[in-house]
């Protein structure tokens, strides 16, 4: 999985490195830790042909210029867990990545993302990290929206002990560093809702209120630019799911080419 706007590449994922299953380096690059989901327990998940499950996308939609996708699945093998994954997306603009993690016992959760090899980034502050785009006046500024602490940050690169992290393979039997940035917790009921923005580089952005009502599935993400509410509503309703967005005035999309702990 991965994502390119503005005629570059930001998220990526390992590659392939080699066909020889046994080899380290392609162990990793197959790895849960490699792509940008959520590892649990630093375990892989299960590639048991049982435990297959499809595409897992319950629902998706467009309106007011941001699109929307939700996948749904229990990872039964190892971790009983259910998995609620939404994407929300304003080309040109963001990408808001909302994770929810729910099982019986309590896990170690690692909400890991995996970013092109020529950004460079420097943490912003206890929530968030940043990297400028190369030749523009633009910076991708990556932040959670949890509460500050509810998660921890580590950002990664080319990391060799105590096991491979932060690299990626773009030709055959070659790994090259590049940073990987995951956001760490423990619990049995986890909310991860984490925005990647496309802005100048003096912007600032700050965390809104961010709520998750867990009877409807019902949610609430609002941030702060420069000073200026933005975000969304996502509702489920009888006919289906919808996004109801929340933006700063003169703000425009380009037209693509529960809680908190």
């Amino acid at each position: 999985s991965g994502w390119a706007e503005r005629g570059r590449t930001h998220l990526i994922d390992g590659g392939r490195y080699t066909y020889k299953y046994d080899h380290p380096s392609r162990q990793y690059v197959e790895s849960t830790r490699a792509h940008n989901t959520v590892e649990i327990d630093g375990r892989d998940f299960s590639r048991y042909n049982q435990d297959a499950f499809g595409s897992a996308i319950v629902d998706g939609g467009e309106s007011g210029g941001a699109f929307f996708v939700e996948a749904q699945l229990h990872r039964k093998r190892f971790f009983d867990t259910h998995h609620r994954r939404i994407l929300v997306y304003r080309p040109g603009l963001w990408l808001t990545v909302v994770d929810h993690l729910t099982s019986p016992e309590p896990h170690d959760f690692a909400q890991c993302f995996h970013f092109d090899p020529e950004l460079e980034f420097q943490t912003t502050s206890g929530r968030g990290i940043a990297a400028d785009l190369p030749q523009t006046g633009a910076a991708l500024k990556v932040v959670s929206l949890a509460p500050l602490g509810a998660v921890t940050p580590q950002l990664i690169k080319g990391q060799t002990e105590p096991r491979l992290q932060g690299w990626t393979s773009l030709a055959a039997n070659e790994l090259i560093p590049n940073y990987a940035l995951e956001l760490k917790t423990r619990g049995n009921d986890v909310l991860y809702v984490t925005l990647l923005a496309l802005t100048d580089k003096g912007t600032t952005i700050q965390p809104g209120r961010t709520v998750l009502d867990d009877v409807t599935g019902n949610l609430q993400v609002r941030w702060h630019i420069d000073g200026a509410e933005e975000g969304f509503d996502f509702q489920e309703t009888q006919t289906g799911r919808t996004i109801n967005l929340i933006q700063r005035t003169g703000t425009t999309a380009e037209k693509p080419g529960k809680r908190i702990r």
